[in-house]
């Protein structure tokens, strides 16, 4: 299971790169890959919530949620979603520039390096659904 999350991980790095060329009309599920990734995704997620005792750095990571600003929330939320940084823009009705802004001041927050990171630490913390 724990090659799976890794593959997981970098498949997701990969597909979860935005940058300014990103077209606004690419759907979520084209940028995440085929719906069996996120299956897996989901699968694999469950699978370590369900395995592993809360531990000091899962005490840490809840504690970053913790540091997270409302908006912050609701950013994270939208990435857990699946949605780009233009679709989370539009559905927050902010700009792309402050959608960014706010997605690296999560990582920060959580230190983390990627967004699928940052999910994963949003679900094991039940943050998000």
């Amino acid at each position: 299971m724990i090659e799976l999350v890794d593959d997981l991980e970098d498949s997701a790095d990969e597909a979860l790169v935005v940058d300014g060329d990103l077209n606004p009309n690419r759907s979520a599920q084209r940028v995440l890959g085929d719906a069996r990734f996120v299956e897996q995704l989901i699968e694999a997620l469950i699978h370590i919530r369900n395995q592993r005792p809360a531990s000091e750095s899962d005490q840490q990571s809840a504690r970053a949620l913790d540091q997270l600003t409302p908006r912050e929330r609701q950013v994270l939320a939208r990435l857990a979603e699946g949605l780009t940084t233009p679709q989370i823009a539009e559905n927050l009705s902010i700009t792309v520039n402050t959608t960014r802004n706010h997605i690296q001041r999560i990582l920060q927050k959580l230190n983390v390096h990627t967004r699928l990171e940052a999910v994963i630490h949003a679900i094991k913390n039940d943050l998000v659904d």
